[in-house]
């Protein structure tokens, strides 16, 4: 194992959520104070945002410890777990048994186990990680949200997920939830200086020492790969080390990075092209098959606020030149003339409590008031 060639006390990049936290920034340490002070309240809610891997959980965990024997934190993950299973998931965190499987007598199992830690001097915290919102998970969050204002019982409800969950829990259906959120937190990935500081934290808390064990040029050569998200520096450092002390190197060098992260099958940051940028070669692509007649028909060929930019600098892979502008492709471009509009009325049905589609995914697009009350019900 690396820990013995390298002299390490224990693997760096492979603890879990709560063994080890960077305070990275100001933010990150208010948001850690700030999500302490809400486990010692009464009756919160907070909503955590971010992408897969950058520090949702661990920022929870951290603010748990620091709120220390005073604050229990009930984890569920909805992504893993049926709705219906949403209230037992809770119940075993606390250390209680699991019931019958019925919605009543899980949410009786949940509220005695809050009210005995509530009696035992215990702020109690259900923390749920959502892939995103569906009508069965809106009605269960209602219930777990409603039961925190019960007399004599005391609940905070943190929701985690992509940054899109601020805007899903922004509809009329669920404003109870909306009116009771206290804090919102954006979570982000680590920029360059932070990864490397990332790196020297980890390495020194396992007893390494970032100056002996990595070269110089290994700090920025891991941001290229991961973008600052933690969970995959995690993944890069532990292929990166393990090759490093199969082939007997004394220190990690950039060039290791680059081949344990292609050994891994990713790419560069400057050899992944963005959606918009992807959209706009396509459009670019579909332009010039019309104008040449192998294509869809002019009027259906897209135009793309990219093009342009796209034109002048097109994303190259590493180490490659940047290709020039092509006036041939732009005057081509030119002809296509103006793209027909685009309608931007609601296509979202009609939806009745009972039809079965209303329990799918609530897209952006479809987060509109006619939307919202066909499934949750109107305010009124």
């Amino acid at each position: 194992m690396y820990t013995r060639h390298f002299q390490l006390r224990s693997r760096p990049f492979a603890s879990g959520p709560g063994e080890y936290f960077l305070v990275a920034n100001e933010q990150v340490a208010n948001g850690v104070g700030l999500l302490t002070d809400l486990l010692l309240s009464r009756d919160a809610v907070a909503v955590i945002s971010g992408g897969p891997g950058v520090g949702k959980s661990a920022l929870l965990a951290e603010a748990a410890r620091e709120a220390g024997e005073s604050a229990v934190v009930a984890w569920a993950d909805l992504r893993q777990v049926d709705p219906e299973q949403l209230f037992d998931a809770l119940v075993l965190s606390l250390g209680g048994e699991a019931g019958d499987g019925s919605g009543p007598d899980s949410l009786h199992r949940l509220a005695q186990r809050i009210r005995e830690h509530n009696e035992a001097g215990r702020r109690v915290t259900a923390a749920i990680d959502l892939g995103g919102i569906t009508a069965e998970r809106a009605k269960r969050l209602l219930r777990l949200v409603n039961m925190s204002g019960a007399p004599g019982r005391q609940l905070n409800v943190v929701l985690m997920g992509p940054h899109t969950l601020h805007k899903l829990l922004d509809v009329p259906g669920l404003i109870q939830i909306r009116q009771r959120v206290a804090y919102r937190y954006r979570v982000r990935p680590l920029n360059e200086a932070e990864t490397a500081a990332y790196l020297a934290a980890r390495l020194r808390e396992a007893g390494g020492d970032a100056g002996r064990l990595l070269g110089s040029d290994v700090p920025p050569r891991v941001y290229r790969y991961v973008a600052g998200v933690p969970r995959l520096i995690n993944t890069l450092m532990e292929a990166a080390l393990a090759a490093a002390a199969q082939a007997g190197a004394e220190r990690l060098s950039g060039e290791l990075i680059r081949a344990s992260a292609e050994a891994l099958g990713w790419k560069t940051l400057g050899r992944r092209r963005r959606p918009a940028q992807r959209a706009g070669a396509d459009a670019v692509e579909r332009a010039i098959q019309a104008d040449s007649g192998t294509g869809e028909p002019k009027a259906a060929a897209e135009r793309s606020e990219q093009t342009t930019a796209l034109l002048a600098s097109d994303i190259q892979p590493e180490g490659e030149a940047v290709s020039k502008p092509r006036p041939d492709l732009a005057e081509k471009l030119d002809k296509l003339g103006p793209a027909p509009p685009l309608d931007h009325a609601s296509t979202v049905p009609a939806m009745s409590a009972d039809d079965p589609g209303a329990t799918g995914m609530l897209r952006l697009e479809d987060l509109d008031e006619r939307f919202a009350e066909s499934v949750f019900g109107s305010d009124s």
